[in-house]
């Protein structure tokens, strides 16, 4: 089939491309006659918002998107500034949660102590980024349970009994855990 001739290869490679070419124009109409853009619209939620959001963005000011966190604790309202949920909500959420690291078979986390907070002052405490605006608030429970880090080459693991998760006020999301 391939030929040696300098002339033969030259026709199969302008063959091959147009062959490629006309593949990808018709999987191009193909996408636009199915409405599919190929690219994420982003589209701001209750749970992208930072708590004075959720009134709107005067006019001309962009809506952030921030990353949403994990399922937490189920909320009440997601209309107002927050918090919307209760210290109580909290330590019934972490009751049957169970963290990452935390051992297998260990008794429930046990709720030590919980703090509403901006996001600014979270980053201050712990040292670690909450994806949110600094004026954002965030709920900050110190946990006390059964951990076990393994080092990940199988044979060392430590124990730890302390740890904490940190909230997202106005949705309830887990926004980071450590041990």
């Amino acid at each position: 089939m391939w030929s040696n001739t300098r002339a033969q290869q030259t026709r199969w490679g302008v063959v091959a491309g147009v062959v490629l070419l006309l593949t990808l124009v018709v999987f191009s109409v193909h996408r636009s006659t199915s409405g599919s853009s190929g690219a994420a619209i982003p589209t701001a939620t209750a749970s992208d918002l930072a708590p004075d959001q959720h009134k709107g963005p005067p006019a001309g000011t962009p809506v952030y998107q921030y990353p949403p966190g994990l399922p937490g604790i189920a909320v009440k309202t997601t209309n107002g500034p927050g918090p919307n949920f209760t210290e109580a909500d909290v330590k019934t959420f972490v009751a049957t949660y169970t963290m990452t690291y935390q051992t297998p078979g260990s008794a429930p986390l046990q709720v030590v102590s919980v703090e509403f907070l901006t996001s600014a002052a979270a980053h201050q405490k712990l040292n670690t980024d909450t994806g949110r605006p600094p004026e954002a608030l965030m709920c900050l429970a110190y946990v006390h349970g059964d951990f076990t880090i393994s080092s990940g080459d199988g044979g060392s693991s430590a124990h730890a009994t302390d740890g904490w998760l940190l909230f997202d006020a106005v949705t309830g999301n887990v926004l980071v855990e450590a041990s």
